[in-house]
């Protein structure tokens, strides 16, 4: 039997002109258009030249593969919060009366909220864990699952597999869903360090977080309701509950909502896995250790960021975004390669956000118009009409023949973390990392001046990814 291929879309690149993004259009349109005007005003020649220089090389010099333009607002944000000591966040002493965890400016917003599940609820035992972004009004719930050896099974198996957990997903693009966006998260920790040295290249330790953030704009709520009660948290739960059935019988066992009591210590041991030891002594049972962490103790002491790395209480981070997906067609298990990498400490986070089809229509047909215009502006200026321009056509075509077909759409962008006790341990482990994503088709960014921020996204928080995707 053959095995089922897929393939991800691949990235606009057509731009605004001839391939050229509104920035670099801009930038080269105004560089020259102060050009001749200089020139209409007799200025002397090397003033003339100086702004098409500019433009020149603004619209076209690349750094670290970016262009200019792309790399300098994060530069020049990073620089304003250095020189305005904002790189450097120290957390309060929490007085006797506070229940919520202190985060950085920009984790903060967060509040964590315990949400009684009721007794017929089998997918948690104790309070849910409800997340309330106060700022942009989402609310977030976190399960954690394990699966059914999905990287051992035939292609058969996979691709089965794969069809249920998208009909599963795909649920969620409804029109009327409350479901702003799902955040899978797969974490890699090397073995313990209990552990002797030949068992800990072989025994690393990986769970599976699916975080699932609400709308609450699109949640009605009972009048005066502003607290985490009536509607809101029942239209949480219920969706929740919905989407764990149907996870479940698309094959991800063992799903349980994160507990109140569990959740602070996952949100402490993401931001400092070297807290680990200190949490987790051997008398502590299971239960006892979940519940060590209590809300107010979730989020860390000290933070300072730098350019190429985060450093939060005892761990260095450093952060990617996933530049290129697979541009050739690939198996269901095309991403094991990534996934079973191990002696690293790691995690790769999928921020999937619903599509509704009436939104993908007019994507659709925007994007198939931009590329039609970028032909007949190509066939004008006599350029050639490349590979990778047919390719988006061609891709444009299948999402309208899916969309058609009733399959629903979902944007999508990847994030990696990666985490050690040192920098020079980081640069070490981030490389190898590099080397096996790049092995799987991927190829990952750094996220510079942005890595506290990218970590917030891989935190079983309400937050959603800002910025674009796939």
């Amino acid at each position: 039997m053959t095995t089922r291929t897929y393939r991800l879309a691949p990235r606009d690149r057509t731009g605004w002109f001839l391939g050229l993004d509104a920035p670099q259009v801009l930038v080269l349109g105004g560089g020259l258009l102060l050009a001749s005007l200089l020139a209409s005003q007799g200025a002397h020649p090397a003033m003339v030249i100086v702004p098409a220089v500019v433009g020149t090389v603004l619209a076209f010099t690349r750094v670290a593969g970016q262009t200019i333009l792309e790399a300098a607002p994060p530069f020049l944000c990073f620089t304003a919060r250095r020189l305005l000591g904002q790189h450097r966040w120290l957390a309060p002493v929490p007085r006797p009366e506070e229940d919520q965890p202190a985060l950085p400016p920009v984790l903060g917003g967060q509040r964590l909220v315990a949400a009684p599940a009721g007794p017929a609820w089998r997918w948690v035992s104790g309070d849910m864990a409800v997340v309330h972004d106060r700022r942009r009004r989402t609310w977030a719930v976190t399960l954690r699952a394990s699966g059914s050896g999905f990287l051992l099974s035939d292609g058969s198996e996979q691709d089965r597999l794969l069809g249920l957990w998208g009909d599963a997903i795909g649920a969620v693009c409804r029109e009327d869903s409350p479901v702003a966006s799902l955040h899978w998260t797969f974490r890699c920790l090397p073995a313990q360090a209990g552990q002797a040295a030949e068992q800990a290249v072989h025994a690393p330790r990986r769970d599976v977080l699916v975080t699932v953030v609400f709308d609450g704009r699109r949640i009605r709520s009972q009048p005066g309701g502003d607290g985490p009660a009536g509607c809101v948290l029942d239209a949480v739960a219920a969706e929740v509950g919905l989407l764990s059935e149907r996870l479940d019988a698309a094959g991800l066992r063992g799903l349980r909502v994160v507990s109140m009591a569990e959740l602070p210590r996952v949100i402490r041991l993401r931001l400092d896995p070297a807290a680990e030891a200190t949490l987790a002594r051997p008398e502590r049972t299971l239960g006892e250790r979940a519940g060590i962490v209590s809300a107010v103790n979730a989020g860390p002491l000290a933070v300072a960021e730098g350019w190429s790395e985060v450093r939060v209480d005892g761990s260095v981070h450093r952060a990617f975004y996933v530049a290129e997906w697979p541009r050739s067609a690939v198996p269901p298990g095309w991403l094991s390669a990534l996934l079973l990498t191990d002696g690293v400490n790691w995690c790769l986070t999928v921020s999937l956000e619903p599509v509704s089809a009436r939104r993908s229509r007019r994507g659709i047909e925007r994007q198939a118009a931009k590329l039609a215009s970028d032909e007949e502006q190509r066939h004008r200026a006599g350029f050639r009409i490349g590979a990778a321009h047919h390719r988006q056509t061609q891709a444009v075509e299948e999402r309208e023949a899916e969309l058609v077909s009733g399959h629903p759409e979902l944007d999508y962008v990847g994030v990696v973390v990666v985490t050690a006790a040192d920098q020079a341990a980081l640069t070490r482990d981030a490389a190898t990392l590099a080397q096996a994503a790049a092995a799987a088709g991927v190829e990952l960014r750094p996220l510079d001046g942005r890595h506290l921020a990218a970590l917030g996204v891989t935190l079983p928080l309400a937050r959603r990814f800002e910025g674009g995707s796939r």
